[in-house]
């Protein structure tokens, strides 16, 4: 019993959350994410259901509060941002590709 709760304690210090941000201020979240949080991120094009407009959607992987800190500094930046994080965090495996 003491394995599994040890286990599951350092397993819950590795999990990890994606984070997509739609934003009209590109550069400045992804100023902070790579200046502020030390992580990267990905840029895609995104097409808006709603709004009908191309927008530029923003891709990171963040500890939780790496994405509270995010979300607290979106709230800041711009209020109509739409920011989506996994529910729950999640074990991430990086790997180099060769």
């Amino acid at each position: 019993l003491k394995c599994t709760v040890v286990d599951s304690v350092i397993e819950s210090l590795n999990l990890r959350k994606v984070c997509t941000i739609i934003t009209q201020h590109t550069e400045e979240v992804e100023r902070f994410i790579i200046e502020e949080l030390h992580r990267s991120a990905t840029e895609q094009p995104a097409f808006g259901a709603y709004t009908r407009r191309e927008e530029r959607a923003i891709v990171t992987v963040l500890t939780r509060a790496e994405a509270t800190r995010l979300r607290l500094f979106l709230r800041k930046l711009d209020s109509g941002a739409f920011g989506a994080c996994s529910p729950r965090g999640m074990r991430v495996s990086f790997f180099k590709i060769m």
